[in-house]
């Protein structure tokens, strides 16, 4: 018998111990319904404990008072909330009867139950009775000669799923009558001839003490080898891959009967010779299936390349529609911009002015939407420079934009023109601006566009209650607009908060969605054709280095060192063109801007050192963005790896292809 708990019912509240005693009679009635809704109301029951208590447990009775049913059963193994589950350490324990529940579901063929115990993590299928039922593992309980030789077969047929079942464990029956048997041996005296089957095809064997009664039930040991000849040739032809039954071992004292019968029956030898023969074809078989499987996946993938080469050039069709109709746009916008006069736009807005120009938002009786007027001016120069001059001075955005693909995440110009800014204009500069008033008056390129929004930073600051997954979208529209700067070896340099527009637009389901544009081209260059986009520039010029914040630590490296070389060679004439690879660098720089505007602590990334940084700098992601996407951190932390031969691309984070390196 097992050890009886500290705690005994009578010890317990009158209350719980009348909820227990409720519960127990609802387990042998059958009641499910009632179970469950003890089991909810009264979270301060231990079902798993009480086990213990009695050899008459929950368990048992739930499994003997169902016929078979299982549902009560199922209830206590998966038991609603707060209760816990069976776990490793009470599954395999025992009743004060000395009997676990896989032997009870055993005993009592509830298979339905055996199936989830078994399924548990921990169980032991070799832990049975030990009480006065003797020593029975769950495998003799399933041949129990209650019930019909089919249905034990079937309980039988569940045990030996199980990879851990013992086949060949030792029992005895009882203390009265303690003859020891392996499951083998029990199946062949009750006369469970189909289990026997199943448990000699997965090696099970007669014990010695067992043999004299198995040969005598069996009619004579030439009958049993009959008998053990039949299923081996059973079992080698209807499975050549599983394991075969050892010789079983069979006493010399015993009286053969029927020698003629035994000197016609093969040698367990050549039994064994034919199943290694068997096995050997078997694999030879398993190599050429997985040969044509390896076949059938390359086609496979042929054919799916081929559906995607078709699928994108439907879509380069659909696309190139599109830029048609855009194109067809543009170029009646282009001819109104020949007639434009600046003095014609109305509702003149400035949004922003810096030393390389001013940015303001109008309309125009012309032009059925919104505009923005980039007025390109330096503040450097002494008198109002030619067209020429500052068509040069500011080709590279001019060139970025007018080469580049059109693309919805970039803002892309509607026409270019020169102007000198209006009075009013000036003004407007002046009131926000003073320090640029002076040189306010100038002949600009004038760069016209679209408009795009409000920018980032202002943005999100206006609305901090922006969902989490919509931030996340924004920054899947900021890959998408570097990706395609990147397909066309195109760095854009300048990327930061200021320099990304975001807009709020109604979808035709009514609901508002946001809309990412990507501005501001004056620093972008084109770079080499190749893969670390290298461009060959002078380093010691402020202008030629981008925005610092976003600058990945290795350019900001090569930026110390040509400013040092610099200063040791100022009268040499040695060229400061330096090598720049610009390979995921503006990538560097969408991840560091989103991640400056999702961390705990914005101030420390911007204090961070540059060209010394190291993924340990960034401070925290807020808790939000962590519950809502965690792989958010590796992603951003593989766009932000110091090194940009192991940065992950923009490419690389929209196709799902990050880099299997270590980014921590």
């Amino acid at each position: 018998m097992g050890q009886q708990p500290s705690v005994e019912m009578s010890d317990l509240a009158p209350a719980l111990r009348d909820n227990l005693l409720s519960l127990k009679e609802a387990v042998k009635n059958g009641d499910a319904q009632l179970v469950t809704r003890l089991l909810e109301d009264n979270p301060n029951i231990d079902i798993h404990s009480m086990y213990r208590w009695e050899s008459n447990s929950y368990y048992y009775s739930s499994l003997l008072h169902e016929a078979g049913s299982g549902s009560v059963a199922m209830v206590l193994l998966h038991p609603p909330h707060p209760h816990k589950p069976l776990t490793a350490t009470n599954i395999n324990q025992a009743d004060a009867g000395g009997d676990t529940p896989l032997w009870r579901a055993c005993m009592f063929d509830v298979p339905g139950v055996a199936v989830q115990l078994l399924a548990c993590p921990g169980i032991d299928p070799n832990k049975g009775a030990r009480g006065a039922l003797g020593s029975y593992s769950p495998l003799h309980a399933a041949m129990h000669s209650g019930g019909t030789c089919k249905e034990r077969a079937g309980m039988v047929e569940v045990m030996l799923s199980h990879p851990g079942t013992d086949v060949n464990r030792l029992g005895y029956e009882n203390l009265t009558h303690p003859a020891i048997t392996t499951p083998l041996a029990k199946a062949l005296l009750v006369g469970h001839m189909k289990s026997a089957q199943l448990i000699l095809r997965h090696g099970g064997k007669v014990n010695k003490e067992s043999e004299e009664e198995v040969y005598k039930a069996m009619g004579g040991r030439a009958n049993f080898l009959q008998w053990v000849h039949d299923n081996l040739d059973e079992a080698i032809k209807t499975s050549a891959t599983k394991p075969l039954a050892p010789e079983v071992p069979v006493t010399p004292q015993v009286e053969i009967e029927a020698e003629s019968n035994v000197d016609k029956l093969p040698t367990f030898h050549a039994i064994e010779q034919e199943n290694a023969e068997l096995r050997q074809e078997n694999a030879e078989l398993k190599k050429l299936l997985q040969t044509r499987t390896r076949e059938i996946n390359d086609l496979a993938q042929r054919l799916n390349d081929l559906e995607e080469v078709s699928q994108e050039n439907a879509e380069i069709k659909v696309r190139l529609n599109c830029l048609s109709e855009e194109c067809s746009k543009f170029e009646v916008l282009s001819r109104a911009c020949l007639m434009l006069e600046i003095q014609q736009f109305n509702s003149v807005q400035l949004l922003s002015c810096g030393s390389y120009g001013a940015v303001f938002s109008a309309k125009h009786p012309k032009i059925p939407f919104q505009v923005c007027l980039k007025f390109m001016m330096d503040m450097s120069a002494t008198q109002n420079p030619s067209p020429t001059v500052i068509r040069n001075k500011y080709r590279s955005e001019v060139r970025s934009l007018s080469f580049l693909p059109s693309h919805k995440n970039i803002l892309h110009p509607i026409c270019t023109f020169f102007a000198t800014l209006p009075e009013s204009w000036i003004q407007q500069i002046k009131i926000k601006y003073p320090v640029y008033a002076e040189w306010s008056q100038q002949r600009s390129l004038v760069i016209l566009m679209p408009h795009g929004g409000t920018t980032l930073d202002k943005f999100l600051a206006e609305n901090p209650s922006t969902p989490i997954s919509e931030v996340i979208s924004l920054l899947k529209q900021a890959l998408l607009a570097v990706a395609h700067l990147t397909k066309n070896f195109t760095v854009h340099r300048d990327i930061k908060g200021d320099n990304i527009l975001v807009r709020v637009s109604t979808t035709t389901g009514g609901t508002n969605q946001l809309n990412l544009s990507l501005i501001d081209f004056g620093l972008s260059v084109v770079t080499e054709h190749n893969q670390q986009m290298t461009v060959s520039i002078d380093l010691t010029r402020e202008e030629a280095w981008g925005n610092p914040f976003t600058l990945p630590p290795d350019i900001s490296r090569l930026v110390e060192d040509a400013n040092l070389n610099a200063l040791t060679q100022r009268d040499t004439g040695a060229s400061r063109l330096t090598v720049v690879p610009y390979q995921n660098a503006d990538s560097f720089a969408v991840a560091m801007v989103f991640w400056k505007l999702l961390c705990t602590n914005p101030q420390a990334l911007i204090n961070r050192s540059q060209s010394d940084f190291t993924l340990s700098m960034l401070p925290p992601l807020r808790p939000d963005v962590i519950s809502y996407r965690p792989q958010t951190i590796a992603i951003l932390q593989g766009m932000l790896h110091p090194d940009h031969t192991q940065r992950l691309s923009a490419l690389d984070v929209l196709s799902n292809r990050p880099n299997q390196q270590n980014h921590s």
